[in-house]
């Protein structure tokens, strides 16, 4: 067999566990909520990259891991609690290790596979779109369902590529949990696009644009305005003028739709409500209440929580306040200056990538849009991102790709 022949084999086996890897990581599947999962992805991704790829571990990986576990020794000792668990912190590890490996497999061919996969993904779903739109008790008939026994129970069905959920009736969910999390893969889809597409918009990048409203995603919606100034700094002054002209009353328009005004104003009043009260009767707050829960959380203790959860805030019933907010979350768990430094390397990273075009501090932003909008304890892409800035650095410090340059054409799956 000839090296090309090998290399092209490597390849496709190589996408096959991106494949295993990204539907294992979704938080939907039943795979994403069972504990075999994670150490056999583990144990398959290790695997590979020691005997297969033969590849050294980075030293970064040992790095993170002895500092969480710092983290949780500092957090048993001074916040105490019984709670704490072996078989949790061990699964938090095996977390750390997957979104590792997921990286270290797939290496720049991340930005190309991911890209592709979601877009075959994001157009599988418009047909499911419209049979959920017209007949959605079709998905009860159907002989198959992988959603968890809950989810099954309150009538959601879930066949990896597409997941019906009958609390989002009028939004496409995709093959994600919702349809907050679809816009958030399709977002990602749309950055590593534009960075296989040199910046420029393109008719994929359109298509993804246009699967994406039909998520409802108010995140989603909010990061559109963040895409659209990128590409306002490669028109002249004149054409940016016009289209600030349009985008007011446009603006104005989207704004009065329930899923962004009103969801908004909700998202404020409740928040506000809870930093008057003493006391909150809810379980569950909303996004930008759990980001101030979490930061009186880590004001409280800011060498971080690791996994114990003992001082957190609670309830009126004693309780602890739940939400979803990855990036305050990621502040509760690894501490203030490890929330520094992973927003550091996730802006790094873009900066990377989107060299020498000026929109790293944009998409920056947008991605934390998205990792703000999703719980981090089951988003597993957020950490794998982190990861792949570390799997893209050279010794030297630079990119093992230059995007808009000579090696543009490592990023595209052959």
């Amino acid at each position: 067999m000839t090296a090309d022949a090998l290399s092209r084999s490597s390849n496709k086996r190589e996408y096959l566990l991106f494949l295993l890897f990204f539907f294992g990581m979704s938080e939907i599947t039943v795979w994403g909520a069972s504990d075999f999962i994670l150490v056999f992805l583990s144990l398959i991704g290790g695997a590979y990259i020691l005997f297969v790829m033969q590849e050294r571990i980075d030293s970064i990986l040992i790095y993170v891991i002895l500092f969480w576990l710092f983290i949780n020794f500092l957090s048993s000792v001074f916040l105490g609690g019984s709670d704490f668990r072996i078989i949790t912190f061990l699964g938090s590890v095996l977390k750390l290790i997957i979104g590792y490996a997921f990286m270290k497999i797939a290496k720049e061919r991340f930005i190309s596979w991911f890209e592709k996969t979601v877009f075959v993904l994001a157009l599988i779903s418009i047909p499911f779109f419209v049979i959920q739109l017209l007949t959605p008790e079709f998905f009860s008939t159907l002989p198959f369902n992988f959603a968890e026994a809950g989810r099954k129970t309150a009538g959601h069905w879930n066949g990896l590529i597409f997941n019906f959920s009958t609390y989002h009736l009028p939004q496409n969910s995709g093959f994600a949990g919702e349809p907050g999390t679809f816009g958030y893969f399709i977002g990602l889809a749309m950055i590593f696009n534009l960075i296989l597409h040199d910046g420029k918009f393109n008719r994929r990048f359109l298509i993804f644009l246009l699967i994406g409203l039909t998520t409802f995603s108010t995140t989603y919606y909010l990061t559109l305005i963040l895409f659209a100034l990128f590409f306002m700094n490669q028109v002249s002054v004149l054409i940016r003028i016009a289209c600030v002209v349009v985008a007011i009353p446009a603006v104005y328009v989207i704004y009065q739709l329930p899923f962004i005004g009103d969801k908004i104003s909700t998202y404020l009043n409740e928040t506000s409500s809870y930093a008057e009260a003493t006391f909150v009767q809810s379980e569950r707050i909303n996004r930008l209440a759990t980001f101030l829960k979490d930061m009186n959380d880590v004001i409280r203790f800011p060498l971080g929580r690791g996994i114990n959860p003992t001082g957190l805030e609670t309830n009126i019933y004693g309780q602890a306040i739940t939400g979803t907010n990855g990036i305050s979350q990621i502040a509760v768990r690894f501490g203030i200056f490890g929330l520094i430094y992973f927003c550091v390397i996730y802006f790094k990273l873009m900066k990377m990538l989107f060299s020498p075009l000026k929109g790293s501090y944009l998409f920056t932003l947008i991605v934390f849009f998205y990792i703000a909008a999703n719980p981090m304890e089951r988003d597993a892409f957020a950490m794998g991102l982190f990861w792949l800035y570390f799997v893209l650095r050279q010794k030297d410090g630079r990119p093992v790709v230059e995007p808009f340059g000579g090696q543009v054409d490592l990023l595209r799956a052959k």
